[in-house]
Parts: structure tokens; sequence; C-alpha cells
């Protein structure tokens, strides 16, 4: 790869343009620990080789936590893609809410250290549910434009975590393909 000359949008100084140089590395790869090298114009030594740098795109986002892998959201079509790599298909398995809210608070606490508050929880048990904002206003004794401001906030945070645009018309798809894949990645006890 060549050198290259790009421009520097204005932040503190003026905009400019500046040549950016390649550089090769020779390192050890952190998941195949084979030999490699690599050309990139990045400043510091690449983690992984050119086979394994799509690695953590494919098995999805990992939290570390006192030793523990927690993995928060997996794009289960890459996974099933990759060779010798199944996840287990589980179609007609039905999701309870506790399952649901334990999950979501799992994702919100590796995410945005927070947890669901009483009120957030029964909204979601309420989307889940496919229940209507007019519904839930009258059973929840909150104005609409409460809820749906309250219901916009989780489907946002939501979205974040997961990197997948989720809205009320999708939650419910979304949430049980996740959910359904951190379960299936979770040692048997």
């Amino acid at each position: 790869m060549p050198s290259k000359q790009i421009y520097v949008k204005p932040y503190v100084v003026k905009g400019h343009y500046r040549t950016i140089h390649t550089r090769t590395f020779k390192f050890i790869c952190a998941n195949c620990d084979d030999e490699a090298t690599r050309t990139t114009y990045a400043t510091t030594c690449p983690k992984y080789c050119d086979k394994c740098k799509d690695l953590k795109k494919k098995l999805g986002k990992k939290k570390q936590t006192s030793g523990e892998v927690i993995i928060t959201s997996v794009d289960s079509q890459a996974i099933e893609t990759q060779e010798n790599i199944q996840l287990p298909k589980q179609v007609n398995v039905e999701l309870d809410s506790a399952k649901l809210i334990k999950y979501i608070n799992q994702l919100l606490k590796n995410n945005y250290n927070k947890k669901l508050n009483s009120s957030e929880i029964e909204i979601l048990i309420d989307l889940w549910n496919q229940k209507e904002y007019d519904e839930i206003a009258y059973d929840r004794n909150l104005k609409i434009q409460a809820l749906i401001k309250i219901s916009s906030n989780l489907m946002e945070l939501l979205s974040n975590a997961l990197g997948e645009n989720i809205d009320e018309i999708n939650f419910c798809e979304i949430i049980r393909k996740h959910c359904l894949a951190y379960e299936s990645l979770q040692p048997i006890t």
C-alpha cells in the first residue's frame, strides 16, 4: 500500500492535508497464534492476522468482567456461514418475560452500567406482549407522551447496545433473536 495524502478536517487547528505512510508489522495473531505480517496505515501493531481480523464482528461484542467473557450480541447469520460453527436451531422456543428482563438487564449492565427500573420493566413486558400504547398508558396510569418518551429512550439504548435499529415494530423479533443467541452461548449448569 503506497503512502497517501488525506484531508484533516478542522477541529482545534485549521483544516489541512497531510501525508500518511504505511507500516509493515510482524506479530503473533491473538486468535490463531500464527506468525503474521500486515501492512497498514495504523500507528500501532494490529492484534489479528488477515484471516482473523473480522472475527470480532462475526462473533459479536464481548465484554470482559472478572475473568469471564459475556457475549451480549451475536450476528447469527455471520456465525452460521462460518465453517464448523453452527448455532442450535431454536425456532419454536418461546421466551418468557423473566428471561427477557434478565437478558436486557445484563445487556444494559454490560453497556451502560445500569439496570431497568420497575416502570421500564412493566413497559417492556407490555411491549413484549404487543399491547398498544393507549392500553399500556391506561394500565400504567401514564400519559401517552410520557410513555412514548420512555419507550423511545429504551429502544435507543437497546439499539446502541445491540448495534441494530430497534423500534416498537421490530422489537420482539430482534430481542428474541439476540436473547436466544445469548442463551445458547451460556454454559449449561
